[in-house]
């Protein structure tokens, strides 16, 4: 995958909206808010590693941006281990009610596909009205997009137009949706547990096979089968933070997890550009993305016990500006290439800024911030025109009774 073309994912579930499955089914953990405030961090590094792309480099600072932008696609890793962990936990809460699947999957359908499925419709009529059409391969085949397999479509044939190259981790997430909820239902913990590990070394196996027959970097990026060790590694740390007995060890070794995890990826992953993966060799894309994974499930595991050393951090991403941003996350990531995408048609493609200047990270540092403040301002007007309109309407699918 070039890097002009690498995409990072956003989690669609609302901390807020999706802890509390109703009352009757909450044994679980309360809501942590700081699970927000992580959310935003991840959707802003999805925003710098976008928005940095294809910047050129004339100095130092240069460098050093374009090495943190070839980075931040670790977002992406950073909302499947938050989904992995948030739809576990609302799963185990909800197993044993009457309207398990019925539920789940109608405040699933209310969350995620009204904008998703806008947003494709403003891309597929509208915008050819205005001369704005679709091109590459999302031209030529648009059911892989309509049906959720648009990563299937970017592993065979390489990345679509840039308006729609980032849908691709949606199509996880919905792959993700379709048989996890079955698995929670019909394992216990145990067998949970193993079907969780076999997905996170078979994962790891599968990539370095891939690779080694030939399949490109882009292909192992995108596939579920490929990137499911980060959803299961936060369906782990649920499992692990339920356990009283395993609890009170996960809280004291996450700290160090946190910290020796990216020390690792730093020393075994990083280069001069930074974590740019696409000149990763087999060995590190095998394993890679599971030490990403592993690290980030430790920085949740810090949120999980609220300790004198822990709680300033937790605070901090707590912060209100943060967790709106963390609300606001899926509008922001679905829309925020559209948008750029339309900024570059108009002539204000980094490249073309940063030729004022001699250096160019002024030029794209301006740039980046502008484009955020306009995904923002869109998916702020999404949200009260249409998302918490519609979630409103999950008080129809609350979890029922328990089965005989």
């Amino acid at each position: 995958m070039r890097s002009d073309d690498a995409d990072t994912h956003h989690a669609d579930v609302s901390v807020e909206e999706e802890r509390a499955v109703s009352a009757e089914a909450t044994r679980g953990e309360p809501r942590i808010a700081a699970l927000d405030g992580l959310r935003g961090i991840a959707i802003a590094l999805v925003l710098v590693h976008h928005y940095a792309q294809s910047m050129p480099v004339r100095s130092a600072a240069d460098r050093a941006l374009s090495a943190v932008a070839n980075s931040t696609w670790v977002g992406v890793d950073l909302f499947f281990v938050l989904s992995g962990f948030l739809i576990t936990g609302i799963l185990l809460d909800a197993k044993g009610h009457a309207s398990y699947f019925r539920s789940f999957y109608a405040r699933r359908t209310l969350r995620i596909f009204p904008v998703y499925y806008l947003l494709l419709a403003v891309l597929y009529f509208v915008l050819p009205w205005f001369g704005h059409a679709l091109k590459g391969t999302a031209a030529k085949s648009p059911a892989w997009f309509w049906l959720y397999g648009s990563n299937i479509l970017t592993a065979r044939s390489g990345w679509p137009d840039r308006p729609v190259a980032h849908l691709w981790s949606l199509s996880i997430e919905e792959h993700f949706y379709l048989l996890w909820p079955a698995l929670v239902l019909w394992l216990r913990p145990r067998g949970l547990l193993l079907a969780l590990l076999v997905m996170i070394l078979g994962a790891a196996g599968l990539r370095m096979l891939l690779l080694r027959e030939g399949a490109s970097a882009d292909a192992v990026f995108v596939l579920t089968p490929c990137r499911i060790d980060s959803l299961a590694m936060g369906g782990v740390l649920t499992l692990a933070a339920r356990d009283p007995g395993i609890r009170p060890r996960l809280t004291r070794v996450a700290p160090w997890l946190w910290w020796i995890g990216c020390l690792t990826i730093y020393l075994t992953l990083a280069g001069d550009a930074g974590l740019h993966w696409p000149a990763w060799s087999i060995a590190q894309h095998g394993l890679g993305y599971g030490l990403i994974a592993l690290t980030f499930a430790g920085l949740h595991g810090v949120m999980l016990d609220d300790v004198a050393s822990h709680r300033r951090f937790v605070r901090c991403l707590s912060v209100a500006p943060l967790r709106k941003l963390g609300q606001l996350s899926y509008g922001v990531y679905l829309y925020h290439l559209p948008l750029e995408s339309m900024a570059r048609a108009l002539g204000l493609h980094p490249v073309h800024l940063a030729e004022r200047g001699r250096a160019a990270w002024p030029w794209v540092l301006a740039y980046m911030l502008g484009n955020a403040f306009l995904a923002i301002l869109v998916a702020w007007l999404s949200w009260h025109l249409i998302e918490a309109r519609l979630l409103a309407l999950k008080r129809h699918f609350a979890y029922g009774g328990r089965r005989g």
